[in-house]
């Protein structure tokens, strides 16, 4: 039987958290990077949580974009779907953003669909897992979208410095670190932990509420362990438990099976097993996701007040889950909410923490020590993840060939040729370390 032990170390550093904003009547909130169709269904998870919790601010939403032929059609959707609770508007410049924002949410997807089209090809044609926010596609991701990270920062400590500020843009924990490391309080959000829990929690037949958990590890590399029922001591009996379950059906928890879980005492994210190497996603998920994207957008041309129906291909959760919670939670909306965010420590590391919110602050969690083989997962990726803001902070070619020799889905065999295929993007990201692209001048 396993119980409650020591005290996890890597605990956040204080003065990297932001603080929550105390608010009366109105909020600013700005998010950069959002001139897309897949941003609409936030503001319906705004309008459901505004209608269910009370008093909550009228939100003056403003969205920073760069395509000015979308955002009529996209303003008036999200208007529509807000009501008469809050304000919406889009535009492309970055000062009316930014000026006495009390929320950032920093989301660019910089290069758009063709640079991550890109990555894929690069990661493809090394005969690597293609992923945007992990190995080489994701490292090429973090490389390109470093700088405007940095520019985006910068303005933000110019324009509204007390914002609290919210990444949402893969490899989250890259970027988060890498906005802290510009000066800026700063948190990411993933909605990935949580529904990974309502899936344990659906398969031993409870409540979400009935099931206590712990988070480890980085973002999309994390753990969900400590499993409890009913809050119980015994934590081994929740895991045998779903392991039994998942045999039982033939049934996988997002790919992992219930052998990886009865090894690792834990349940890892569905990219476990893409960095354990016995998954790898292939090219493609650009050029389908860029193609529902058009169709969203001919659907908006006809009537731009109406949700486009192809969206429902498909699943964003996070919207839900993660942003829209806690957006709310950060103005002060009292609304009991639990948080999975991505907190920087002292080394500049962002790790995945637990946080209750209630619109009065955030109480971090103190969980147990995870499981030996967890923790050496974990060790594993933080390794890799020192390695890559290493690069990020003094790029070279040794720098890049470290982050790439750390990476558990680059076997060893292909670091000299993965640096070579990624020396387009480190030579460029060199010549120009800061862009204002999303930024005020």
């Amino acid at each position: 039987m396993t119980t409650r032990h020591e005290q996890a170390p890597d605990a956040p550093d204080p003065a990297l958290v932001p603080r929550r904003r105390v608010l009366a009547d109105t909020a600013v909130i700005a998010i950069v990077g959002g001139n897309t169709p897949y941003l609409l269904p936030f503001f319906g998870a705004l309008h459901d949580r505004s209608s269910r919790h009370a008093p909550v601010p009228r939100l003056d939403l403003r969205v920073l974009g760069r395509d000015r032929d979308t955002m009529p059609r996209l303003q008036a959707c999200a208007r529509a779907l807000v009501a008469d609770q809050h304000d919406v508007a889009f535009g492309d410049d970055p000062g009316w953003c930014l000026d006495g924002a009390d929320v950032v949410v920093v989301q660019p997807r910089v290069g758009g669909w063709a640079a991550r089209r890109r990555h894929e090809h690069v990661a493809a044609e090394l005969g690597l897992a293609v992923d945007e926010g992990l190995g080489v596609a994701g490292l090429a991701t973090a490389l390109r979208s470093t700088p405007v990270m940095r520019g985006i920062a910068a303005s933000v400590r110019r324009r509204c410095p007390e914002a609290v500020v919210v990444g949402f843009t893969n490899p989250l924990a890259s970027t988060v670190s890498v906005i802290a490391a510009a000066g800026c309080r700063v948190m990411g959000t993933c909605e990935l932990p949580t529904v990974t829990a309502s899936a344990v929690a659906a398969l031993l037949g409870i409540d979400d509420t009935r099931l206590a958990w712990s988070l480890a590890g980085l973002n999309h590399r994390a753990f969900l362990h400590d499993l409890r029922v009913d809050h119980h001591d015994a934590v081994d009996d929740a895991v045998d438990d779903v392991v039994d379950a998942l045999r039982e059906r033939g049934d996988t928890i997002g790919g992992v099976t219930a052998d990886v879980i009865a090894s690792l005492r834990a349940v890892p994210l569905k990219y476990h097993p893409m960095l354990a190497g016995t998954q790898a996603p292939r090219a493609g998920r650009a050029a389908a996701l860029r193609g529902l994207r058009r169709t969203a957008l001919d659907q908006l041309s006809h009537d731009p007040t109406v949700v486009p129906s192809s969206l429902q291909a498909r699943s964003m959760p996070w919207h839900r889950v993660a942003l829209a919670p806690l957006v709310l939670d950060a103005v002060g909306v009292a609304m009991p909410t639990s948080h999975s965010l991505e907190l920087v420590g002292p080394d500049g590391v962002a790790r995945s923490h637990r946080a209750m919110g209630d619109g009065t602050g955030w109480r971090m969690a103190s969980p147990p020590r995870p499981p030996r083989a967890v923790a050496a997962w974990i060790d594993l990726f933080t390794s890799n993840e020192v390695a890559l803001q290493a690069l990020l902070a003094d790029p070279s070619a040794d720098a890049l060939h470290a982050a790439l020799a750390s990476d558990p889905t680059v076997p060893a065999d292909r670091v000299g040729a993965a640096s070579l295929a990624l020396e387009e993007f480190l030579d460029a990201f060199s010549a120009s370390p800061v862009q204002h692209t999303w930024s005020a001048a």
